[in-house]
């Protein structure tokens, strides 16, 4: 399952739809959850035949994911921001990596940057290698670039609660920490998402994500 939680990127959100609907292999189901937005969310994401729409008020990133992961049916979930994109062979290349690895519980990858307009970026996100105890990598740094990058199973996302609403930001960090430290986890090196920057998005406050 592929789920996309939604504020205010009606702008964005098509091509994060459109690059689920191009997978090589096509997830179960996409769903899209608008978490109170106030532009044309809804228009864009009921234009897709593909999308199940499911609205919320306004309670934060962590719980529309929660509610995606809610309505979900698959064995694993994607959660791809709304503004991010997948490459095509995204899904394939977790599925090839977790044949290495079949308890894995989380499955990532690289990925690219663009920039606001979709443009690639020369620099890349991860600076590093990555060694094989995952745990204590995320201790050095959150390395699964983008939410979008990683899939996880469905029965150990639910053990550890979700998401945690009490946390404003690195929410996904806290959860690849919780899945490091009690699962085996896997990582390909083939890239197979594009990681949008924007100047006002929240992975530039440094202070916040601090």
């Amino acid at each position: 399952s592929v789920v996309i939680p939604c504020f205010n990127h009606a702008l964005y959100l098509p091509f994060a739809i459109e690059s689920v609907v191009r997978q090589s292999i096509q997830p179960l189901e996409i769903i899209v959850v608008d978490d109170g937005s106030t532009d044309s969310t809804r228009t864009v994401a009921k234009q897709f035949d593909e999308v199940r729409y499911e609205y919320q008020d306004n309670a934060g990133l962590s719980s529309a994911r929660n509610t995606g992961l809610g309505l979900s049916l698959g064995e694993f979930v994607i959660f791809l921001d709304a503004d991010d994109v997948l490459l095509s062979n995204c899904i394939a290349l977790h599925l090839e990596c977790l044949a290495s690895k079949p308890q894995s519980a989380l499955v990532c990858g690289p990925c690219d940057l663009i920039d606001e307009d979709g443009k690639p970026l020369e620099r890349t996100y991860t600076l590093r290698e990555i060694g094989e105890n995952h745990y204590r990598e995320l201790l050095k740094g959150n390395f699964i670039s983008m939410p979008g990058a990683a899939m996880l199973r469905r029965t150990a996302l639910e053990s550890i609660g979700g998401f945690d609403t009490g946390l404003e930001s690195c929410e996904d960090w806290d959860v690849y920490f919780k899945l490091a430290r009690r699962y085996l986890t896997a990582r390909h090196q083939t890239s197979c998402g594009l990681y949008r920057i924007r100047a006002n998005s929240m992975s530039m406050n440094g202070a916040r994500m601090l």
